[in-house]
């Protein structure tokens, strides 16, 4: 999406899909490009081993290798993740650390199924330009409820920049 000044992008990653449900039903609705971080991490398929490795993995700050993403040309970014015991999905930390992020305005948005408390707090510590977050629930229970949530958290940005769709 063109807007005004500025070039927009979602770029996410998504174990489980619920993330990527969100990234695409804001990259249809919104006109965006979408990008997919690709992890050659393994996180098991069974929850259980999920869990383990996704908590060992943010409890040591890790960067899984990612895919090559460019970033250039976009100076806003729609940036998702699932919550991990309360911040982002390490892939997710090695975008942000690979330095791409710097100079662009961010939008995060976190998909959920249990806590997120205090996930913006530690999201800030990135040092990122973030100038706004949203944290939705249950997505795979709640998909109806989260439309107006997206939408409405577009539009607050949009009203921000001055973009349009």
């Amino acid at each position: 999406m063109e807007t005004g000044q500025y070039k927009a992008a979602v770029v996410y990653y998504s174990l489980d899909g619920n993330t990527k449900k969100v990234a695409e039903y804001i990259s249809r609705k919104f006109s965006l490009d979408i990008i997919e971080i690709i992890s050659d991490k393994n996180y098991g398929k069974n929850s259980f081993q999920k869990y383990v490795v996704g908590v060992c993995d943010v409890i040591n700050k890790s960067t899984p290798l990612i895919n090559d993403i460019n970033l250039d040309g976009y100076d806003f970014i729609l940036l998702g993740s699932p919550v991990w015991v309360g911040t982002c999905a390490p892939p997710v930390r090695s975008l942000i650390n690979s330095g791409k992020l710097n100079g662009k305005k961010i939008g995060f948005f976190f998909t959920h199924s249990g806590s997120a408390m205090h996930a913006e707090e530690k999201i800030e510590k990135f040092n990122l330009d973030i100038i706004s977050m949203l944290l939705m629930p249950n997505v795979k229970k709640n998909n109806s409820d989260l439309k107006p949530l997206v939408i409405n958290w577009m539009l607050d940005i949009k009203s921000k920049f001055n973009l349009s769709e």
